[in-house]
């Protein structure tokens, strides 16, 4: 919930401010006696001075979560929010098991070491599936479990790990007049101020947090109306089974099967080529849909006798379009993304080519929205 990058979340209010470039959540250490658990920003410079703004909107997410678990009202089956933790938590079990069906064997070098680990934590019957929350569902959702973590997530049971010139530049200035040998936690005693890392040598500070910061953290008085839990999930696959007119013979994975040229199906001058090849090697229920758009000035510059120069200044160019229209989408694609569908854009001497990929059942939406969001792009919105 907190890694979701998709719209009504965190990553995505900060990143409309501004403020991050990128946001993940997860354990940063798991072990059998504990666990800590951490929501990582990369901060732009705008967001390095809304730093304090930006742990609200992390808190402002755990309220939201909270509120959710405990709304006043309950029904005769369970409370709105719990539903829809319930039906999020289900999505989540659904595309595990869509994965961990239709994942391919990696290296066996890789392989081998893994699920040697695996075996040794969880047993030979888990080893594999371990995580993949196959046997999960709404019916399944662990909400105590849940209440008690998410009652975890607040101000006075953190701590707040800065990494940049001006957090470093602020703690000198706060802690200018101590003596480096004071606070130096070389013995066991805990001290504020200056540190030097045991291992390593490097120097860092500890800080207490503001009690006013604190406060402000947990308050639930909150401007910010645009968080609120992810929508349901409309590029879930709905079938994984092969195509009904399929040939018998395409309905089992033939790898040897020699690889035969696409067939043209559309070929109107002026206008453009289609080409169609069945994937007759793999049988998965996967397609890929790749669109050339043809322009020589991706990369070129046509010159005064009439012949094609190429310009770094075009493709350039070029190439930072291809990275706006990424990070524009990115909202709007994220439910595409964990859906197990994706599309690039990049830039060549011959134009620009999108391909978009995934599970067949929801690709052709997926490509139609994407193809409509490349020819309405503006620039101005970015």
């Amino acid at each position: 919930m907190f890694g979701y990058e998709g719209k009504g979340s965190a990553f995505a209010l900060l990143q409309d401010k501004g403020w991050i470039s990128s946001l993940s959540a997860g354990n940063r250490i798991s072990s059998p006696d504990q666990t800590l658990f951490q929501v990582q920003m990369n901060l732009t410079a705008d967001g390095e001075e809304h730093w304090k703004d930006v742990v609200k909107v992390v808190f402002d997410y755990g309220n939201i979560l909270s509120n959710a678990l405990n709304e006043d009202g309950a029904t005769d089956t369970c409370k709105e929010g719990e539903k829809e933790l319930r039906r999020i938590w289900e999505e989540v079990a659904t595309l595990d098991r869509i994965r961990f069906d239709q994942t391919s064997p990696g290296a066996v070098y890789s392989f081998s070491s893994s699920v040697a680990q695996s075996i040794s934590k969880h047993g030979t019957e888990q080893c594999l599936s371990i995580g993949s929350m196959l046997n999960e569902s709404s019916d399944t959702f662990p909400l105590d479990d849940v209440k008690q973590f998410i009652n975890g997530i607040n101000p006075s049971n953190c701590f707040i790990e800065r990494c940049s010139q001006g957090a470093w530049d602020e703690m000198e200035t706060v802690y200018k007049d101590d003596d480096d040998d004071e606070n130096n936690n070389s013995t066991n005693e805990f001290k504020f101020g200056k540190q030097t890392e045991k291992w390593y040598s490097v120097d860092y500070y500890v800080s207490p947090v503001d009690d006013e910061d604190v406060v402000q953290w947990e308050s639930k008085n909150s401007d910010e109306t645009s968080l609120h839990l992810p929508e349901p999930n409309r590029y879930i696959p709905r079938s994984l089974d092969l195509c009904a007119d399929l040939p018998t013979e395409a309905r089992e994975p033939r790898i040897d099967n020699p690889i035969e040229p696409p067939n043209l199906l559309v070929n109107k001058p002026n206008i453009g080529r289609l080409w169609h090849r069945l994937d007759d090697r793999y049988a998965l229920p996967k397609s890929s849909v790749t669109i050339l758009l043809r322009t020589a000035t991706s990369e070129n510059k046509q010159q005064s006798n009439g012949s094609w120069q190429y310009d770094p200044y075009h493709s350039i160019r070029s190439r930072f379009l291809t990275s706006l229209f990424a990070d524009a989408q990115a909202q709007e694609t994220y439910d595409a993304y964990i859906a197990g569908l994706g599309f690039t854009l990049s830039k060549s001497s011959s134009g620009f080519t999108l391909t978009v990929s995934g599970y067949s059942d929801r690709l052709s939406d997926f490509a139609l929205k994407v193809c409509h969001e490349m020819f309405v792009f503006n620039m101005k919105s970015c």
